[in-house]
């Protein structure tokens, strides 16, 4: 799967209570559709795992993606 990046480059910022490590990080979402719920997951350090939870989300049969972060 190919990970197509838009035209137009926006410059996300997480921004949380907690603490945590600057740098990239990646945010799952997924989408409930049955219950029309957005949830998001993470954060993640690592793409490897966050790609792995949401193929797993797909794989139930849910919506989900990936979004980076603090690029």
């Amino acid at each position: 799967m190919a990970v197509q990046k838009s035209p137009q480059r926006r410059n996300r910022q997480f921004i949380s209570h907690r603490d945590v490590n600057s740098g990239t990080l990646f945010l799952v979402y997924v989408y409930d559709t049955n219950d029309n719920v957005l949830v998001s997951d993470g954060p993640y350090y690592n793409f490897s795992d966050a790609y792995k939870t949401m193929r797993g989300n797909l794989s139930d049969g849910l919506c989900s993606w990936v979004v980076t972060y603090n690029e």
